[in-house]
């Protein structure tokens, strides 16, 4: 049986986790609507509100990118598989390997 501090943490965590949700939900929603609003005075055009539109939409763009960080670039298999061959010679050199194949590639 979970002590109290572990149900306090469990409930703790899963407080922040619906938070969290309820943030991004958040910022799907107003996103799109800004999104809505600055592609709906640029067919008026409505620059002016346009701007302000696309400024919201773009604050939010950035406040989601606080939350959800772009994931990272996946190498070609290719180069895994490149870099796995070529192992030995990498231990056997060391940065010197990193440097020669560098070299090579560029």
């Amino acid at each position: 049986m979970a002590t109290y501090n572990e149900q306090l943490m469990a409930w703790r965590q899963q407080r922040q986790q619906q938070e969290l949700s309820n943030t991004l939900q958040r910022i799907r929603s107003d996103h799109a609507h800004a999104v809505r609003e600055r592609d709906t005075a640029i067919a008026n055009n409505d620059m002016e509100s346009a701007g302000y539109a696309d400024d919201d939409a773009a604050r939010l763009e950035a406040e989601w990118r606080q939350y959800v960080p772009p994931p990272q670039p996946q190498f070609p298999r290719q180069m895994i598989d490149f870099a796995k061959r070529r192992q030995p010679f990498v231990e056997r050199h060391g940065q010197a390997a990193i440097a020669a194949m560098d070299l090579a590639h560029n």
